[in-house]
């Protein structure tokens, strides 16, 4: 609860438009990942695990490239790999340091799609209108539906759900099976939290 705490506290004012940035995903990937974090001289640092550790860009407010340059001691072979970068603090890098010093790739697969949150509750617009015709039809094929908010009194029946879902598939990813796991990750942690989380529920299930 104090990490979660401390996370959301640098998470909230980071002003970064990618889902790796909140909260919910460090609690759902941190194990699949072998995520760490740690605060110092006023910056969070995120770093991904494994052989290759990659590591976000420091969020905080302060000496921008003294935060970054707080990282040089743990360069691998003199390389240092930062992840999830947005224009915006590619720019700040090429800023504070020589841009022959930096290289950068665009992940395609790793891009985020980002709506406005209005424009998820009317769907309106051309852009919008497959969605809007699938709610539409979801609500004239199911009339009697309900939308039932999540608390400790249906926790484990949405866990059991989600278990009869995946066990139902066959021949999951490891990553799709760690969504999985998150998902049971988040339902644990739901309480330390400001979120609110719901299910659609159809005659009786």
């Amino acid at each position: 609860k104090s990490d979660y705490s401390t996370i959301c506290s640098y998470l909230k004012n980071c002003n970064i438009p990618i889902c790796d940035f909140t909260p919910g995903a460090f609690i759902m990937w941190h194990s699949f990942y072998n995520m760490e974090f740690c605060v110092f001289d006023n910056f969070l640092y995120l770093r991904d695990g494994g052989s290759s550790p990659s590591y976000s860009i420091p969020i905080g407010q302060g000496d921008f490239k003294k935060a970054v340059s707080n990282l040089l001691p743990f360069a691998n072979n003199g390389k240092l790999y930062f992840n999830n970068v947005t224009v915006d603090n590619l720019l700040r890098l090429r800023k504070v340091f020589s841009r022959k010093c930096i290289k950068y790739k665009f992940n395609r697969d790793a891009a985020d799609y980002i709506y406005i949150a209005e424009n998820m509750v009317t769907f309106a617009g051309k852009k919008l209108s497959t969605m809007r015709n699938h709610v539409n039809r979801f609500k004239k094929d199911y009339p009697d539906y309900k939308f039932v908010k999540m608390d400790e009194s249906n926790f484990d029946r949405v866990k059991n759900f989600v278990k009869d879902f995946s066990e139902k598939k066959e021949n999951l990813s490891d990553e799709a099976a760690a969504e999985i796991e998150s998902i049971y990750t988040l339902i644990d942690n739901i309480n330390y939290t400001d979120w609110c989380g719901g299910f659609i529920e159809l005659d009786g299930k």
